[in-house]
């Protein structure tokens, strides 16, 4: 067995040219992506079907980012990425869809806990086709490696440009800029910064605000590829 299959779970040589890269999956997004069983590998978890292949790669910038550059040296050209945020933009509700191109990254543990909150510009994506902005909102993010701290964060940096936090988009960005791929970055709105943090119990509107919006990135991950 190689590495990568050890890795991943799959044969490098069944991967798609575009891989859905996201940190988790529910039963719905199965359906939606028309996936079933994935392959569990050491790191990751991964499945193609016709059109793409799919691979799970747990929270955090550091997984993600190592998962594209496997990707990359395997010969992947695009990567669409899939996630959540909490929406720092009071214009921002549950549910609402953004696609991510450009922010900031806080996304070193150690930095947080030692205060040195400075954060840094990361680079504009090369995106797989532009068709896509007019059916999805256009937000800054700002990347960091704590949802402890997210209040620590947001308090201690100027974050008036800041639309959503995640945990991930830094590391798609860098990476697929550094291996010259196209990557798009779909992130649905799961918090609200400070009234609706991401350990409240949901509710069922809320519930079903996320899984709308989940459905509605599939959709848009169909049309990209078609």
């Amino acid at each position: 067995m190689e590495e990568f299959e050890q890795i991943f779970g799959i044969d490098s040589k069944d991967l798609k040219d575009t891989c859905v890269v996201m940190p988790f999956i529910n039963s719905e997004m199965r359906k939606s992506l028309q996936i079933k069983n994935l392959n569990k590998g050491g790191l990751y978890s991964s499945v193609s079907n016709d059109a793409f292949t799919v691979v799970l790669t747990r929270m955090g910038a550091g997984f993600t980012g190592d998962c594209i550059c496997y990707l990359a040296e395997a010969g992947v050209k695009n990567i669409i990425f899939i996630g959540s945020c909490a929406g720092v933009n009071p214009a921002l509700k549950i549910g609402d869809v953004v696609r991510v191109i450009e922010g900031y990254s806080v996304d070193s543990f150690s930095c947080i806990l030692k205060r040195d909150l400075q954060k840094n510009m990361y680079v504009k994506l090369n995106t797989i086709s532009e068709t896509t902005i007019e059916k999805t909102n256009y937000a800054v993010c700002l990347t960091t490696a704590s949802i402890k701290h997210e209040k620590n964060i947001v308090e201690n940096i100027q974050c008036g440009d800041i639309d959503v936090i995640d945990m991930e988009s830094s590391a798609v960005i860098e990476s697929a800029n550094r291996f010259g791929l196209n990557a798009q970055i779909f992130l649905f709105i799961q918090d609200i910064y400070p009234d609706k943090p991401f350990y409240r119990a949901y509710d069922a509107h809320d519930k079903l605000l996320i899984s709308d919006a989940q459905k509605r990135i599939a959709s848009i991950i169909w049309d990209t590829i078609k």
